[in-house]
């Protein structure tokens, strides 16, 4: 991978836009950095915006940035909904938003993270490196919301997210570093890279060996 390569994280939270950034591949800012998601939930907004042609504000007011509930925090990576919750909780698609407020200002953050997310996946001359890094174990720091496990099938919808883009630029490829392996490896594509890593008790413990994995592949 070269320099002139994009960086974009697909999921699952906050640990693949901050291992990026630790290695100084994080140049723009894209819809999935700062977020609780899950494959299935990137994957259909990859194909909203790209398959259907989706005008991306309506997009993001009505499918990606969902005020359905609000979450709290119960620990590492466990929200439940509450009134009272600071978190917002896009509830038809299992995502969550920690650091943001729902606002105009915000919408319209994401809207620009989009619109420069489907420009650079058009660019087809722009080499693209997506990054997916799984939750840290089924123990602690699994996603749950409400005690429900988000993170389901994650082979099959990276196969399609690998599909989808790659319909649009073939300069496209996927790295999936995986703590958790309790899917059948031989349906993943062998188009996509997979990392094998130990699972952790908790997201940042999951940073030092991604680091060394990622800081081989530069």
């Amino acid at each position: 991978m070269k320099s002139n390569t994009l960086y974009i994280p697909l999921g699952v939270q906050c640990l693949t836009p901050t291992v990026l950034k630790n290695n100084n591949l994080r140049t723009n800012s894209y819809p999935f950095d700062w977020i609780l998601s899950n494959p299935y939930f990137i994957y259909k907004m990859l194909y909203l915006l790209l398959e259907d042609g989706m005008d991306i504000n309506k997009i993001v007011r009505e499918h990606f940035f969902r005020n359905d509930k609000k979450c709290w925090y119960d620990r590492a990576e466990h929200y439940t909904f509450r009134k009272n919750g600071a978190a917002i909780c896009n509830q038809l698609y299992n995502a969550v938003f920690p650091h943001d407020h729902y606002n105009e200002e915000t919408i319209n953050k994401y809207i620009r993270r989009f619109e420069r997310l489907k420009k650079d996946i058009l660019n087809t001359s722009q080499k693209i490196q997506f990054i997916y890094i799984s939750q840290s174990s089924l123990n602690s720091g699994n996603f749950t919301i409400n005690g429900k496990e988000v993170v389901q099938n994650v082979y099959e919808n990276m196969n399609n997210i690998n599909t989808l883009v790659k319909k649009y630029n073939k300069n496209t490829n996927i790295m999936l570093f995986d703590s958790i392996q309790n899917e059948n490896i031989n349906i993943l594509s062998k188009e996509i890279n997979i990392q094998k890593i130990s699972a952790k008790n908790s997201w940042g413990g999951l940073a030092d060996e991604v680091n060394k994995i990622l800081s081989k592949h530069i």
